[in-house]
């Protein structure tokens, strides 16, 4: 993790085209795969850029996009697949009863809860949920989440003081 986040500050001292699209890549990634550090990387980009603008446009594009792309290619290729790997999951089958209850409060709770961003976006499309209930919940949420990353991003001090308790981003 830390030779990742060296290069990524590298990279972010001096910002072009190919930054913003290697941001891009690196959040998606993390959205999609069933690696820890979406959250901290999202924080991370704001610190390295100094721009808000450009690191909100990242870090919610990325999200967004990658979580889109997901919904549509499970649904469209995979879903029998992921139905007989998860389908039988607890956490699966809590998504598939609460969907029935009610498909806009399961997609409002799915976008806000503490579950890895890959597991929503594997168990969301397996239930019959339809694209629009996905969606609108996920671009709001995807809007807040990325402006409260962006300001803590933008409030940090250093990145040796993230984890000691010393930025006063975190201890005001």
């Amino acid at each position: 993790m830390n030779q990742i986040t060296d290069f990524l500050a590298e990279q972010g001292k001096h910002p072009n085209v190919l930054t913003f699209l290697l941001f891009f890549f690196v959040l998606s990634l993390f959205a999609v795969l069933p690696i820890p550090g979406l959250v901290y990387f999202s924080v991370l980009i704001s610190f390295f850029l100094k721009n808000p603008g450009l690191s909100f446009l990242i870090v919610c594009s990325s999200s967004s996009i990658s979580g889109i792309v997901t919904f549509v290619f499970i649904r469209l290729f995979c879903k029998d697949y992921f139905l007989g790997q998860f389908g039988q999951s607890l956490t699966y089958r809590i998504f598939e009863s609460e969907y029935y209850k009610s498909p806009w409060g399961m997609s409002v709770i799915a976008n806000i809860m503490a579950v890895p961003a890959c597991t929503k976006h594997i168990l969301l499309p397996l239930t019959e949920m339809s694209f629009v209930i996905f969606l609108i919940p996920k671009l709001i949420f995807d809007i807040f989440f990325s402006l409260l990353y962006v300001m803590i991003g933008g409030q940090l001090d250093g990145i040796s003081n993230l984890s000691s308790g010393k930025s006063k981003g975190f201890f005001e």
